[in-house]
């Protein structure tokens, strides 16, 4: 905090809801050295009493005029549920407002995953669910970037266009693959998104590949855009395949959907993690002679700079380190 700052803004900083209080009805005037109001800044840090100080003190909120979020906003992004339910608990409490970008309280919330706090706003606007930013994104699109499988789920459930397309004509699907999402990616499609549905062509143009077939400007599919962009990308390798099986699957069986794998190194760090547990720990070897003493530290001291002095955490490292050592190449797991 900023030595500028007002002594009630820093005691919002630090929690203390009961030198809010007696600060009175002033302290819904203040603001931040970057000028963010005193309600937006308890929200943002989770403080929950503090801002049931500032909302008896008479502060509202509101997306500010001169650019940024309202404390709703800011608690949906952070997932402070508990602040957001007191914020929409309050008369007036607009939870569909938007910032000059277009973003909802509920798009912040479904970037970053928090489940939690979406359902506090769909409870409170439930026809908010498909509302789209400046680039046409709607929250599910949002969700599937940031790869949060029960948002998606919430969403769904509660109306959202799975097919939608936003400005440049990407669904969630499309950005699930882009994100390297593929759990993400098996999730819309076992709600029932398309494979079909075909991006704009690029805006910036790029020439021709001598003798290609295909046009590198065209819209694309998500298993076109898993396609083009693989490479040696094993995330990308799998999803493709996982895609074109689905398409497969569903030309045999309308509807259907197969699960996704488990990407191979993903099973085998779980494996390693389940045998370095599962280890007995490692047997204390007899301490090595210090020559009378003449070592800068004794032995227990070095015992608790290494380990922090936990014995079990050392046999942990130690079994950590012999699974890298005896891990396999990447190639091998693909």
């Amino acid at each position: 905090m900023s030595v500028d700052a007002h002594p009630v803004i820093a005691a919002i900083v630090r929690g203390d809801h009961e030198a809010v209080r007696e600060a009175g009805k002033s302290v819904t005037a203040l603001s931040d050295p970057k000028g963010k109001a005193a309600l937006a800044v308890a929200a943002d840090l989770g403080h929950a009493a503090v801002v049931e100080a500032l909302l008896d003190a008479g502060a509202s909120d509101a997306v500010p005029s001169s650019g940024g979020w309202s404390a709703a906003m800011l608690a949906s992004f952070r997932g402070h549920a508990e602040v957001l339910s007191l914020l929409l608990a309050q008369p007036g409490a607009c939870p569909a407002a938007a910032d000059a970008c277009g973003i909802t309280a509920l798009h912040a919330a479904a970037m970053k995953g928090r489940v939690a706090a979406a359902e506090l706003l769909l409870d409170a606007a439930p026809e908010g669910v498909n509302t789209t930013d400046v680039l046409g994104r709607t929250p599910l699109m949002l969700a599937a970037t940031a790869g949060s499988v029960d948002t998606l789920h919430l969403l769904a459930g509660r109306g959202a266009a799975l097919d939608q397309t936003a400005d440049d004509g990407k669904t969630a699907l499309h950005w699930a693959v882009i994100a390297h999402r593929p759990r993400a990616v098996e999730a819309l499609l076992k709600l029932g998104c398309s494979t079909d549905k075909v991006d704009l062509p690029s805006t910036d143009p790029m020439p021709r590949p001598h003798g290609s077939a295909k046009d590198p400007n065209a819209g694309k599919t998500a298993a076109e855009y898993a396609e083009t962009r693989l490479g040696k990308d094993p995330v990308l390798v799998r999803t493709h395949k996982y895609l074109l099986s689905v398409e497969s699957a569903r030309k045999e069986a309308p509807g259907s959907t197969p699960d996704l794998e488990e990407m191979p190194w993903v099973s085998y760090a779980y494996k390693q993690l389940a045998e370095a547990q599962a280890a007995p720990p490692a047997e204390e070897e007899p301490a090595a002679a210090t020559g009378g003493g003449t070592d800068m530290w004794d032995d227990d001291e070095i015992e608790e700079v290494s380990t922090g002095g936990d014995v079990e955490f050392a046999a942990e490292a130690a079994a950590e380190a012999a699974a890298l050592a005896s891990m396999p190449d990447l190639e091998e797991l693909d």
